[in-house]
């Protein structure tokens, strides 16, 4: 079932020059499809705002920073080449 949706001029813009960003990426999409997207988009975004959170409690946050991670043998003198690369 279609439904006529008004725009904004400006607005329909933006959508058109999003459409053609996605397409110049390999994203084919008609402005039906890129709303659908987008309003999934807007409803997961909203959603992580709405859900309840607790708090951790205080063993639980020692628990978590005490988490070691194994980022395998390094040094001062090779430091740099294992982050950046040879060079």
């Amino acid at each position: 079932m279609a439904s006529t949706v008004k725009l904004r001029d400006r607005d329909k813009k933006r959508l058109d020059e999003l459409r053609a960003k996605l397409l110049l990426q390999g994203i084919s999409l008609n402005q039906e499809e890129l709303l659908a997207k987008l309003v999934d988009l807007g409803e997961n975004f909203l959603l992580i705002d709405t859900l309840p959170m607790r708090k951790l409690s205080q063993k639980k946050k020692e628990s978590i920073l005490k988490r070691g991670f194994d980022l395998g043998v390094t040094s001062e003198e090779t430091i740099d080449s294992e982050l950046y690369g040879s060079g």
